[in-house]
């Protein structure tokens, strides 16, 4: 649905995890996942301590996307569009807040912001098209055009950026387009939904008809033999390395969840796979993986006290 419908009061979640496997991390390796969501930092290590922590009202988001490198968020609220670096302060912002914004995309320089949108008091499951745009920091707006969901109600719109910032691949009606945002030309690369760009350009990963994770290569429209993952609800965020991407699998209902699924990290090495966090019941899909996690934990502590808001 637009998320001009989600409940207001969004706001930061970061999910502070120890690497894929049980060792120190590589140089390069990134161990932090985020979600801006329900008015709060939440942070779970890998021996199971949760910290939490309120963040002022002026950070409150609707939507949210981390750009590629890991060290930069997009959010989108009532006041607009906002860009923060991992202090948490603000690069730049637009305050327009006309937008059913549906998925947003941050360029790996942080200079850009490509937005899906549904058309104003449209649902998510009775529009027919959307529209995709690109807002730069100097104000500069430029329209893509509009393309169409599927049929079904489980697409998930999704808009990522190459290593570059010039091109986007997103999903139209079951098709992967990429389009080139300088010379508006589109061409369609394959069949799939909700495609991202690694950020090493070198891959494209899309869900499945049987909802799995397959990649396709950049260069040459190669699709992978191998498939990720089972029964997923969201598409694939990748590590700012390229080497992982996570996922959100569902595992069906409990009496305690109204649903169940869990992050799950793939190494695409080896297809080795970890749980990072068990959701229970959280199937949001703007989960983002950062760098430096310690950072924005304490950036969030010291905002947290400056407003009066730790709790």
């Amino acid at each position: 649905m637009g998320l001009s419908r989600r409940p207001f009061g969004v706001l930061a979640v970061c999910l502070l995890m120890a690497s894929v496997h049980a060792r120190a991390p590589e140089p390069g390796d990134t161990v932090g996942i985020c979600e801006l969501l329900n008015g709060r930092l939440l942070a779970v290590s890998k021996g199971g301590r949760v910290e939490e922590v309120a963040l002022p009202r002026s950070l409150f988001f609707t939507s949210s996307s981390v750009a590629s490198n890991g060290k930069l968020i997009v959010g989108f609220s009532d006041r607009g569009f906002t860009v923060l670096d991992q202090h948490l302060r603000p690069v730049w912002s637009r305050p327009d807040p006309r937008y059913n914004v549906i998925a947003l995309a941050l360029s790996p320089d942080g200079t850009k912001v490509a937005v899906a949108a549904a058309d104003l008091g449209a649902a998510r499951w009775t529009a027919v098209t959307w529209r995709l745009f690109t807002i730069s920091s100097s104000g500069r707006q430029s329209d893509i055009g509009r393309f169409s969901y599927t049929k079904t109600a489980d697409e998930l719109v999704t808009v990522s950026w190459d290593p570059t910032g010039r091109r986007l691949v997103f999903n139209d009606k079951g098709a992967i387009r990429v389009v080139d945002v300088e010379s508006d030309a589109t061409r369609v690369i394959g069949v799939g939904l909700s495609p991202t760009w690694s950020p090493d350009g070198r891959w494209f990963a899309y869900r499945t008809g049987e909802g799995q994770i397959a990649l396709m290569n950049a260069e040459s429209g190669a699709v992978d033999a191998r498939r990720f993952g089972a029964h997923l609800t969201s598409f694939a965020h990748w590590s700012p390395n390229s080497r992982y991407f996570f996922v959100d699998e569902a595992r069906g209902r409990s009496s305690s969840c109204i649903s169940v699924s869990k992050l799950v990290v793939y190494d695409i090495s080896n297809g080795r796979s970890r749980v990072a966090y068990d959701t229970c019941g959280h199937r949001d899909w703007y989960f983002g993986w950062i760098q430096d996690p310690r950072l924005w934990l304490s950036s969030a502590r010291s905002l947290a006290m400056e407003s009066g808001s730790d709790r």
